[in-house]
């Protein structure tokens, strides 16, 4: 079913309640624009993105039913918003450098990494080439491989939401994910060895 405050703070929405509104956006803004800035390539356009998503929530709040996850109904306005968008435009995306990763943060789409020495300069000059080449290359992939990618490994969305939010059967969604990871494992095996294996995914 989901969070219980998010079905909580929708629903007090619903009832007219614009606290619930703002409890969404505070927990669920940052996340948005940091999917569709890798989905989009463009932090600017993420950004415009993430308030026309919320923007349509707010308008579409009385269709919401509470059987259905808000996280998993947000993404999928999302992801919808976002494709359209590049698609109106005819958009060519754009490779925006990238922040250095944290030292203690673990990148879902890369592995992540576990050995402290490797936040050295020389560590964080790696993480940031690695970054731009993970971009570089979500950005040549299919929009649906993208899309579930980031929706699984950034996200941490399961193969059932994934798949209620882009419209597809599980199988699908897992095919996805599996030739997108591949996809990054080939390029990125000069700098990386420790791709998560699809069996680490819930497949619920």
């Amino acid at each position: 079913m989901g969070n219980p405050e998010d079905i909580q703070d929708m629903l007090a929405f619903q009832r007219g309640d614009e606290q619930g509104f703002h409890n969404l956006f505070q927990r669920y803004s940052g996340p948005l624009v940091h999917y569709l800035v890798r989905f989009t390539g463009n932090r600017a356009v993420a950004e415009e993105l993430m308030q026309e998503a919320f923007l349509r929530v707010c308008r579409a709040s009385a269709t919401y039913e509470p059987r259905t996850a808000f996280r998993t109904w947000l993404y999928k306005i999302a992801t919808n918003v976002a494709r359209n968008e590049m698609r109106r435009r005819e958009y060519s995306v754009r490779k925006e450098p990238l922040s250095p990763m944290h030292p203690t943060t673990q990148n879902p789409a890369i592995g992540g990494r576990n050995n402290p020495g490797a936040w050295s300069p020389e560590g964080v000059a790696e993480a940031r080439e690695i970054e731009t080449d993970v971009q570089r290359i979500l950005s040549r992939m299919p929009e649906r491989q993208r899309a579930a990618l980031l929706l699984s490994r950034h996200h941490g969305l399961a193969y059932r939401e994934i798949a209620q939010a882009m419209g597809l059967r599980v199988g699908a969604v897992k095919s996805l994910i599996h030739r997108a990871t591949e996809t990054l494992r080939q390029h990125l095996e000069p700098h990386v060895q420790n791709l998560p294996k699809e069996g680490e995914q819930d497949a619920m």
